[in-house]
């Protein structure tokens, strides 16, 4: 993936991703579009992460298809299909549930030209499998990437997005471990890359750090291609239990009832450990009935904190 932008001294930066699927759900056509016409009115962010499960995905109201990039995400998909059968994905050792997964590898391709011909051009940037379901097999998972990854995707980079793998007690999505992953990435050896998601390697490690040694471990087998900075908090709030993957934005520091582990710090941090990923990026929800002012506050708070730490990387 490249980027036409760069620092002073001809580093490339890294394209700047925005969780819209996160962003606007819940909301109406109309609202979203006011979304999207707002944030094409920062100019900031460079493409929409968007899921290709939606029936109108953010992509549809994006009033710049030509100068908007896109990368997709499986996961909510996925966990909404392994509801009705946990032994479906790409590392399932069950032949139907890993077909059913391949299949749904090629919706998100059949997604993927749509999105192109809409744009007329080659947008779609990345493609994000994870490594489903629970207890799933490396090998297997292996040989999934292997086939999705020999498809022509048009030029969009596939890559897998680290979930937090099983630990003692409560997990979120419970996939393989990053060792594994990066296993099963080595064993296809077709080009996959990785992209370390903030909160979701919180949530696993149940600490700050974690993210941190994701990305520096992924970056050392040569494989970082993104991050996404997604918060979770150690603590309940209104919208759920604690180690939650709501997607919680940075920290309001003004608001002492907001929990959110994400803040500055922890962004230059990662970063730091990053390198040089490809892409970097924020994904903010704050829950399907929330006013547009108050999405855009929150957005706007964790899209400058990422500005802020990338700035202040490119002029240490």
């Amino acid at each position: 993936m490249s980027n036409s932008m760069s620092d002073p001294a001809g580093t490339p930066e890294p394209l700047f991703v925005l969780g819209a699927y996160a962003l606007l759900g819940g909301l109406d056509d109309r609202a979203k579009r006011q979304v999207l016409d707002e944030l094409a009115a920062r100019e900031v962010v460079q493409a929409l992460e968007c899921s290709i499960d939606e029936e109108q995905p953010p992509w549809a109201f994006d009033p710049r298809p030509e100068c908007t990039d896109l990368v997709f995400t499986l996961v909510g998909g996925s966990v909404r299909r392994l509801a009705g059968d946990p032994e479906f994905g790409l590392a399932s050792a069950s032949r139907g549930g890993r077909s059913d997964a391949i299949a749904y590898a090629r919706d998100a391709l059949a997604e993927v030209r749509r999105a192109n011909d809409r744009g007329g051009r080659p947008r779609v940037r990345a493609i994000e499998l994870h490594s489903a379901p629970s207890g799933g097999d490396p090998g297997c998972f292996g040989d999934s990437l292997a086939e999705v990854a020999g498809w022509d995707w048009e030029g969009a980079q596939v890559v897998v997005e680290h979930c937090d793998a099983p630990r003692p007690g409560p997990t979120s999505k419970g996939f393989l471990h990053l060792r594994d992953e990066i296993a099963a990435i080595a064993r296809a050896d077709c080009g996959v890359r990785m992209v370390v998601n903030w909160g979701r390697s919180a949530i696993e490690g149940r600490s700050v750090l974690t993210p941190l040694a994701h990305a520096r471990e992924v970056r050392e087998a040569g494989l970082l291609e993104g991050i996404m900075f997604s918060g979770c908090s150690d603590r309940p709030d209104q919208r759920g239990g604690a180690w939650a993957d709501f997607h919680l934005p940075v920290v309001d520091v003004d608001d002492p009832a907001d929990g959110s582990l994400l803040d500055g710090s922890a962004i230059r941090a990662t970063l730091q450990a990053a390198g040089t990923p490809r892409f970097v990026g924020v994904k903010v929800s704050l829950g399907p009935h929330a006013p547009i002012e108050a999405r855009m506050s929150a957005v706007d708070r964790s899209m400058n904190e990422l500005l802020a730490a990338l700035a202040s990387r490119a002029h240490a």
